[in-house]
């Protein structure tokens, strides 16, 4: 896998595959959630009312209320339970995840392939900075050297036509 988009756009699939899945496992969750509160609304109320019957035949009024609120509180602990234990991590979240964590390894993989280069050509950079300042160094001392070359061969030239034209004529 070399190219970055194509990792980036693997990177979002499986994010958004996670989100659906994690989506799908709430939304399982809330509507069990939810039929566990109708359950214990409507159910818990006919069956405390039946076993209150029940046990009032055999039992004071107190412990047969006791009695229903033991039930109560049993069958509420199973019905969580069960809702709790819903929704473990399945074999497509596994793989979603797996290929989430490729796709970050390549693409970390790559921005440090990026900053390498990067740092390289600014290396480049510097070194032909140093090269020209080096350069620029060199012709000012070059340039003074050359005025005073152009000004030693102007004197002589000057000096020259001076005894030509001074000198007597034969």
């Amino acid at each position: 896998m070399s190219d970055p988009l194509l990792k980036i756009n693997l990177l979002a699939r499986s994010e958004m595959a996670l989100a659906r899945i994690n989506a799908k496992r709430l939304v399982t969750r809330v509507i069990l959630y939810l039929c566990l509160l109708i359950f214990v609304l409507f159910g818990v109320a006919m069956l405390n009312f039946s076993l209150y019957q029940v046990f009032a035949l055999y039992f004071s009024a107190a412990s047969a209320g006791a009695l229903v609120a033991v039930v109560n509180l049993a069958l509420a602990g199973v019905l969580f339970l069960i809702a709790g234990a819903i929704g473990g991590e399945s074999s497509e979240e596994k793989m979603a995840k797996e290929i989430r964590d490729l796709a970050y390894a390549e693409l970390s993989v790559d921005v440090a392939s990026v900053k390498g280069e990067i740092s390289k050509a600014s290396d480049d950079l510097k070194k032909i900075q140093s090269r020209i300042n080096a350069f620029t160094n060199a012709t000012g001392l070059i340039v003074p050297l050359a005025n005073m070359l152009t000004q030693a061969m102007a004197k002589k030239k000057t000096k020259k036509s001076t005894e030509t034209t001074t000198a007597p004529a034969e």
